[in-house]
């Protein structure tokens, strides 16, 4: 099984509480696939990549959902 998993909002937090409870359940080491994620979002780019970096995660592949951080934040 390979995880998926989506992040949304409070990008570094969402990464590490998935990445706990996932490794908790015994999926220390395996790949995911981040399923969703903002569109076009530099920062939250940039903070999956340091948390993937600070825990040693492996990121196969990253789908953008096609909503950015401030169109969801008017809705």
């Amino acid at each position: 099984m390979i995880p998926r998993v989506h992040i949304y909002d409070e990008t570094g937090n969402s990464f590490a509480t998935a990445f706990n409870a996932l490794t908790s359940q015994g999926y220390q080491g395996v790949p995911w696939i981040i399923g969703e994620a903002f569109y076009n979002d530099a920062a939250e780019a940039a903070a999956q990549l340091q948390e993937a970096n600070s825990t040693g995660q492996k990121v196969l592949y990253l789908t953008q959902w096609p909503l950015t951080n401030i169109q969801r934040t008017l809705q």
